[in-house]
């Protein structure tokens, strides 16, 4: 029961992240969502959903400065090696005044996100405060992750 809460009380933290980052346009509030929908589904290790959100080309620098592909991503979040801390205390969006979605094209756009977590990454522990960018690609009518970009804020 205690987990049902701290994810529920995780998804109302990341729900507002689509105000957070001032979506105006159909486009930026689709993009704003499905931000929110990709953090919290890493946040969750939901490989499904992020199979479906990645696109097939997603490529990824992590933290570490390591490059990973979307095979890679999703391999280390079944086999374990990626974790995060599901604790509304700890993993939450964190709005800064830079925050944003940019829509570039109707297929492209960027977000940028500054948020917070802990967990591990390929046995290493990893926590703090972190700027996420995302690259956006719509294809056949939907915004697939094609690059993201992760940096430690010290």
């Amino acid at each position: 029961m205690k987990n049902v809460f701290l994810v529920l009380t995780l998804f109302i933290s990341l729900a507002g992240a689509g105000t957070l980052l001032r979506a105006q346009s159909a486009d930026e509030k689709a993009v704003a969502d499905a931000t929110t929908q990709l953090l919290y589904a890493y946040l969750t290790s939901d490989v499904e959903k992020l199979n479906f959100m990645m696109a097939d080309d997603y490529i990824n620098t992590n933290p570490l400065g390591i490059v990973r592909s979307k095979e890679d991503e999703l391999t280390e979040l079944k086999m374990g090696q990626k974790k995060y801390t599901l604790d509304p205390s700890v993993s939450l969006i964190v709005p800064q005044t830079y925050d944003k979605v940019r829509v570039l094209s109707p297929s492209a756009a960027f977000t940028t996100v500054h948020y917070r977590t802990s967990g591990t990454l390929n046995g290493q522990p990893i926590s703090g405060q972190f700027r996420l960018m995302v690259i956006w690609q719509k294809r056949a009518g939907v915004w697939k992750v094609s690059a993201m970009q992760s940096t430690l804020v010290r």
